[in-house]
């Protein structure tokens, strides 16, 4: 189970770019950046193996979009202290959530929630993301990073960042990706203190101990030493796809480029999915758009967003990791996302214009 989208954290309070991210986090290899703009990601532990037996198809025809059926939620958490997009993590079972002034602890087995009061939290401004030593979060506005006493809100270390947009946690090591800088840097959990600059995107997918970035609208993702910053090899994709990759290492890794609604290419929008042991593409599926990608059940479903009378209206889309093709849709009605995470249990996502967060079961997330 995985997840990716187009992620909107701060990116309402500057100007929007096309940085996709690899923010989907895959398969059991680690946490994710989160910059501005159209990006992709995901997070939750997961390796699937891929169902179908069918053969490979590099050329995806035309989007067909299979019948829709609407998706109930198994849960609402209703959020009237965000205004803007809303940060959102994993963390075994439970999920935490960054409203303007506070975080929201929810119990993933009961949904019950717990307000910690946190003066530097806004929504639209940052990120979130929980390590072994606490809870830091990404002050964009502020150029810095804090890191919480999870139980309290203490503040613990403050440190300075040039426009933090974003985490990677992997083990006992954390990077915070720069939208100023257009890098990651490693942080010293004790210090604060930035290392040397990684990558040349503020963003990055943690896979197979390696950072995977891509460039906005770009044909090719690249590999990276997360301690160096050496680049470890190329992955060519189809053109306009190779903006970051997300899904579940190893099987089911997908690069595409995510879009807002109103930015609808009329061909389509292709996502390849990715080989990681020969680094190339094996099948390609193709989206009326792209908005990221969940993986659930071994199966991927593609957020694919419109625009509805007045709002921003959701659909998912399962496609045959084998094949690409689209095998079933849901309908989740007006939702804008921001950014979905999975448990073991369940897929939340994060809905900026209903001030809101969703949880469906992944049960539920059958073709």
């Amino acid at each position: 189970m995985t997840v990716s989208t187009t992620s909107k954290i701060a990116s309402r309070t500057r100007p929007v770019q096309s940085l996709m991210l690899a923010a989907f986090i895959l398969g059991a290899c680690g946490s994710t950046v989160t910059p501005p703009g159209p990006a992709v990601s995901a997070h939750a532990p997961a390796t699937s193996a891929v169902p179908s037996t069918a053969a490979p198809s590099r050329n995806a025809s035309p989007a067909l979009m299979p019948s829709s059926q609407p998706l109930t939620p198994a849960a609402i958490i209703s959020l009237p202290d965000a205004s803007d997009a809303i940060p959102i993590i994993a963390v075994g079972d439970d999920v935490w959530i960054g409203v303007d002034g506070a975080i929201i602890h929810v119990t993933g087995s009961t949904n019950a929630q717990r307000r910690i009061a946190v003066p530097a939290m806004r929504t639209g401004n940052g990120s979130l993301a929980m390590a072994s030593d606490g809870l830091w979060i990404a002050d964009w506005a502020g150029n810095r990073i804090e890191r919480l006493d999870p139980a309290t809100g203490r503040v613990e270390l403050e440190a300075d960042a040039p426009g933090p947009v974003g985490f990677i946690v992997q083990g006992d090591r954390l990077w915070v990706g720069s939208e100023r800088n257009v890098t990651i840097y490693p942080v010293d959990r004790k210090t604060g203190k930035l290392g040397a600059k990684v990558g040349s995107a503020p963003g990055a997918t943690t896979g197979l101990g390696q950072f995977w970035q891509g460039a906005a609208g770009g044909d090719i993702i690249t590999r990276l030493d997360p301690a160096t910053g050496k680049v470890l090899g190329t992955v060519a994709v189809p053109a306009g796809s190779g903006c970051g990759v997300g899904g579940a290492f190893p099987d089911n890794v997908w690069a595409g480029c995510g879009k807002f609604p109103g930015m609808e290419n009329p061909a389509g929008e292709v996502v390849a999915r990715i080989d990681p042991a020969t680094s190339t593409v094996v099948t390609t599926a193709r989206l009326p758009i792209f908005g990221g990608v969940v993986i659930a059940n071994g199966v991927p479903w593609f957020f694919v967003p419109r625009k509805g009378a007045a709002t921003t209206e959701t659909s998912l889309v399962a496609a045959d990791p084998a094949t690409g093709v689209l095998l079933a849709a849901r309908d989740l009605g007006p939702l804008d996302l921001d950014v979905p995470v999975v448990t073991a249990s369940a897929l939340w996502l994060s809905d900026e214009q209903g001030r809101r967060v969703v949880r469906y079961d992944l049960a539920t997330l059958r073709p």
